[in-house]
């Protein structure tokens, strides 16, 4: 079974890199081409430069995304083992454990969701004793 933080990254990363890297070198190569009829040795020095430029800018904007995508999926991984820890304790019949989420709305529904839950399973467990 696939982790969830992992798959999210490793997906997120490998679609921005291979795309960025697909676009870079298809264009650098229709350029290339079309350029090698019309120009002399100068021009395409310069072509080759321009594009060690937006290789290089591209390399600074992978390496942004990459912090941004690392702090997302630090994010997902906390409320996700906030919840999973909070399962554990109910399981364990500690019906008094804590829930607090504090970055994604759709956690927080579940935690909401899991905590009436824990209401109901603890007036039953009440009636029954």
């Amino acid at each position: 079974m696939l982790k969830l933080k992992k798959d999210i990254f490793l997906t997120f990363l490998g679609t921005f890199v291979g795309s960025f890297f697909v676009l870079y070198l298809v264009a650098y190569v229709l350029l290339k081409r079309f350029f090698i009829e019309n120009v002399d040795g100068a021009l395409m020095d310069r072509f080759n430069a321009l594009w060690l430029d937006i290789g290089s800018a591209f390399i600074i904007v992978f390496t942004i995304s990459y912090f941004f995508i690392r702090r997302l999926q630090k994010r997902i991984s906390q409320d996700t083992s906030k919840i999973q820890d909070y399962l554990e304790a109910i399981d364990a019949k500690n019906y008094d454990a804590v829930l607090k989420i504090n970055y994604y709305t759709e956690y927080l529904h579940i935690a909401v969701l899991l905590k009436n839950l824990v209401k109901r399973l603890k007036n039953k467990d009440k009636k029954r004793d």
